[in-house]
């Protein structure tokens, strides 16, 4: 595994053509100490800023963002990973973050700090362009029997 000496094998990432790749735990928030989050975030933070890829794309377990209004992973657990990771992706122009978890599809609009990026977003909603923030996706639909979200 990349950077199995740094990690434990909990993040690392790797280039394909012209996407840089980052693959993360996204427990570190709830089973490790203030100083294993702050060398992640630190790692993170460079690695990032390190590539000079065109698309950077980020991927881990727990979403960043969902909309399932009465799920618990989409109140707290979400914003624990906002907390150690938002501002993060969007200094270092993160592409695209995909995440599962919550049993359910979703693509989000470009979002940082719970605001879209509107202007970037075209007339019949279908297409971003060159949007100023990541675009997130929770792609968690197998694995579980779970009942369709109830959107009020």
């Amino acid at each position: 595994m990349p950077n199995k000496e740094n990690s434990e094998n909990l993040f690392y990432s790797y280039d394909i053509n012209n996407i840089h790749f980052v693959a993360m735990n996204s427990e570190i928030p709830y089973k490790f100490n203030e100083q294993y989050k702050l060398d992640f975030q630190n790692w993170l933070n460079n690695d990032l800023k390190s590539t000079n890829k065109k698309w950077k794309i980020v991927y881990l377990h727990r979403p960043l963002y969902c909309s399932m209004p009465d799920d618990y992973h989409c109140i707290s657990s979400s914003q624990d990973m906002r907390d150690i990771l938002e501002v993060i992706l969007m200094e270092n122009k993160v592409d695209l973050v995909l995440a599962g978890h919550v049993h359910a599809y979703e693509r989000l609009f470009p979002i940082y700090k719970e605001k879209i990026d509107s202007t970037s977003i075209s007339q019949d909603k279908s297409i971003y362009n060159n949007p100023k923030y990541p675009v997130h996706i929770v792609c968690g639909a197998g694995g579980n029997r779970e009942a369709y979200a109830k959107c009020k």
